[in-house]
């Protein structure tokens, strides 16, 4: 038996008789039994290979409301029916009168013990069975051993994935499969096992049956766990799936066929490209949007800050005091001072001679100032006593109008 994908890469085996069919019109058929194992065990699934061709007069459709499917029927050894309807795989592609195609349909066997026919035939929704009109569709014989649920079972945990994936992306996930059956599970060899998947559409039905196979890492013994990568391919057509993984060995078929618990993923959505490329770019225009409004308002609330600060005060510097004198709107103007002999504070650079302030018995420093001897420097005015005597103009155009006053002619 061939592993699954490998559509006509086996050889082909010598089918029973019957196996070319010859029917009437508009419906008939040569097919074609390529790979089939001999021996299966009950309730298992296998994958079957089959070639084929339309030697009738209307093309088979693969979609639409009336596809042409394959399916088969099992076959007891005195012609009874064991199973009428099996399961049915659709065309890959619509076949046109004269031309052929290769089908890999999913097979799953009897439940009792014994030897059995199985045969493979087409079906029409509205024709119904190729077989039924004439056409002879060709069997193999099979041999169904005893149940495998109690020796191939298993359980696997749910998985995280991401919320969304690209249309035929392929992915690595980890997974941990427990082996609930008594048989270990071999990793290499004719009955090695093997992890893959399907995908699921939110409805149930199947968007992806046969996934990828994924070796285990070594041999897995009864009611051990793995915990080991899986590689996963999600499906070309966008929407929203869910991920079952699911053991599968070439003897028995998919596990889950046979009872094995098999947990699907939460809702994952498969976007196109460019769709979450263009996603992309619009969060980050208005991330970047935001940021650049955020840093204006912080620029502008700073600059509001210094201007009213401005405002508020300008520094002038007034001969003696500790601090510059603030008054709004002007600059400031730092006038150094020196005192004359005369007890006068004159400006160096401007000329302008400012009064000390007298006291009330003529003393420039009150009661108790000294009047300096003659030759000596006169003392500086106190800080204190120029802030008194020199009022505060309301703005500097005041300001300077009153300095202009005080000028010397």
């Amino acid at each position: 038996m061939v592993a699954a994908g490998e559509v006509g890469a086996a050889a082909v085996s010598a089918p029973p008789a019957g196996s070319v069919g010859v029917g009437p019109a508009p419906w008939s058929a040569r097919l074609a039994i390529e790979t089939v194992p001999r021996a299966v065990y009950g309730e298992a699934s296998f994958l079957a290979l089959l070639s084929l061709r339309n030697t009738g007069t209307r093309a088979w459709p693969a979609a639409g409301p009336d596809p042409v499917q394959v399916a088969y029927h099992w076959l007891r050894l005195d012609g009874s029916y064991a199973v009428w309807d099996g399961q049915p795989t659709p065309l890959a592609q619509p076949v046109p009168p004269g031309g052929s195609t290769s089908v890999s349909t999913v097979v799953v066997a009897p439940r009792r013990p014994g030897r059995y026919r199985l045969q493979f035939d087409l079906v029409s929704r509205t024709s119904g069975w190729f077989s039924e009109h004439g056409w002879t569709a060709p069997t193999t014989l099979v041999t169904v051993s005893s149940t495998a649920s109690r020796y191939f079972s298993a359980e696997v945990s749910p998985i995280q994935l991401p919320a969304s994936l690209g249309p035929r992306s392929v992915n690595v996930v980890t997974v941990r499969v427990t082996n609930t059956g008594v048989h270990q599970w071999p990793s290499s060899g004719p009955a090695a096992v093997f992890l893959s998947y399907h995908w699921l559409r939110l409805d149930g039905s199947y968007a992806v049956w046969d996934g990828r196979r994924t070796t285990l890492t070594h041999s897995v013994g009864a009611a051990a766990s793995i915990v080991q990568p899986l590689v996963v391919q999600a499906p070309s057509a966008a929407g929203r799936y869910a991920l079952r993984v699911d053991p599968i060995s070439m003897q028995v078929g998919w596990f889950s066929r046979l009872g094995s618990v098999a947990t699907p993923s939460s809702a994952i959505e498969v976007r196109d490209p460019g769709r979450v490329a263009a996603g992309s770019e619009s969060r980050l225009h208005w991330t970047l949007t935001l940021a650049a409004l955020l840093t204006a308002l912080a620029v502008a609330a700073l600059i509001r800050s210094k201007r009213r600060r401005l405002r508020g005060a300008r520094a002038i510097a007034v001969p003696g005091d500790a601090e510059p004198t603030r008054v709004p709107d002007g600059p400031e103007i730092l006038t150094p001072v020196t005192v004359s002999s005369t007890g006068t504070a004159a400006s160096r650079t401007s000329g302008v001679v400012t009064p000390r302030p007298q006291s009330t018995n003529g003393s420039s420093r009150g009661d108790q100032a000294e009047t300096p001897s003659a030759g000596e420097p006169a003392a500086a005015p106190a800080p204190a006593e120029l802030e008194r005597a020199r009022p505060r103009p309301n703005s500097l155009a005041d300001y300077m109008r009153k300095r202009g006053a005080l000028r010397d002619p």
